[in-house]
């Protein structure tokens, strides 16, 4: 890694910064005000990307503190479901070689969660080290998609907390504008679920390039990596 902001680094702060950011301009017409805005749509655009940005940054920081909580629903870490057999992604035949490649390598079986866990790490340490594949633009998707997850679960939950509001008669919203609230709702919840799926496809896609690129370079008989460096999945 070079330490360059990438394609997906930027979209995955910027998308899921807009989204929150949006909802959350949105909350205070409930209450019968609204955030006054400039003028200028120069100056909207040159105020509003970098504050986007670091409303990304909060929800990427929101969505590492869920990512357990995602995990348990998911019923296992993408890494962890690859490794068990688990997913139709990756199983059978193939599945055995790499793992028997990579525990001969690293001279270590993987028969319990732990010792499965450090296989992938070790894994992750392989390519980490000689940047290989595709690994950081698959666990930059996984970011991504996670923070969309993350993003849904949130305005999911201010506008259902805006729309109960709003019906108790606490906020002063016109009666006129609880249905695009609940319009609003209905789209937050369909991304929600639709980001559930897609978030932890990802992280399986992620863990499979790991495991690949890790049992190719095994065969190829590279140095042996003396740390491991664990990834989100």
């Amino acid at each position: 890694m070079d330490g360059k902001l990438s394609y997906y680094d930027i979209v995955a702060h910027i998308v899921p910064g807009t989204l929150v950011l949006g909802v959350l301009a949105l909350i205070p017409e409930v209450f019968g005000f609204s955030i006054p805005s400039p003028r200028s749509d120069a100056v909207t655009l040159a105020a509003g990307v970098p504050i986007t940005y670091a409303v990304g940054q909060v929800v990427q920081a929101v969505s590492s503190f869920m990512q357990p909580l995602y995990y348990k629903l998911w019923k296992g870490m993408p890494s962890q479901v690859i490794l068990e057999g688990k997913s139709k992604r990756l199983r059978g035949v193939r599945l055995d070689k790499i793992i028997t490649a990579l525990r001969q390598r690293l001279d270590s079986p993987a028969d319990t969660p732990e010792q499965r866990a450090a296989l992938f790490s070790f894994a992750m340490a392989i390519c980490n080290r000689q940047d290989l594949g595709r690994v950081s633009d698959f666990n930059a998707s996984y970011a991504f998609h996670r923070a969309l997850l993350t993003t849904g679960v949130l305005t999911t939950i201010m506008l259902a907390a805006a729309l109960v509001l709003s019906e108790l008669g606490v906020a002063s919203a016109t009666s006129t504008f609880r249905p695009a609230l609940v319009y609003l709702l209905i789209l937050s919840l369909l991304l929600t679920v639709i980001e559930f799926i897609r978030a932890r496809q990802r992280g399986e896609y992620f863990s499979i390039e790991v495991l690949d690129m890790a049992y190719v370079q095994s065969l190829e008989g590279s140095p042996t990596p003396t740390t491991g460096v664990e990834g989100p999945a």
